[in-house]
């Protein structure tokens, strides 16, 4: 079975890859290192160009690369924030990878619009009100938003 691991947060599909290698399936990551950390991966998204012809270049790169992303019998998709970003085809993309593709999954891990609307209210503790004191310095957050959840929800109606 080739499976495609799409994104990355703190090796999980590193892990996953190694153990469905173990077990004689072909999985690729596509990803872009989640950040800092700079985890392994098979096709990279990421840029080495610095400030603003990086920022464009990470938003054409998936897009150039799409091709060796098709063809795979089953996708996991990390967070479907992981290409959400202003001028980018982020909605051409997600076409291209679901229907050139088998089955499609989305995983979840780290943060996405479902976890900051649904968490908030459900969950005795969570990261919330300290991301936004500490990490983002802000009142709100984008994936508190209708636009964030609509996207979201739109991926999520498409996964199995």
């Amino acid at each position: 079975m080739k499976v495609l691991l799409l994104g990355e947060f703190s090796a999980l599909h590193k892990n996953l890859k190694e153990g469905l290698d173990a077990l004689c399936h072909e999985a690729v990551i596509a990803s872009t290192g989640d950040g800092w950390k700079n985890v392994p991966r098979d096709i990279d998204l990421d840029s080495r160009f610095p400030s603003f012809v990086g920022k464009v270049h990470r938003r054409i790169k998936p897009l150039l690369l799409i091709n060796e992303m098709e063809g795979f019998d089953v996708v996991q998709l990390m967070n479907p924030f992981i290409f959400f970003k202003k001028i980018f085809k982020y909605d051409y993309f997600f076409e291209k990878i679901i229907s050139n593709n088998g089955q499609f999954f989305m995983l979840g891990a780290g943060d996405d619009a479902y976890f900051w609307r649904h968490g908030k209210k459900v969950l005795e503790y969570g990261p919330f009100e300290d991301f936004l004191k500490y990490d983002s310095k802000t009142k709100s957050y984008f994936m508190e938003t209708d636009k964030a959840y609509k996207f979201n929800a739109s991926l999520v109606s498409r996964a199995k």
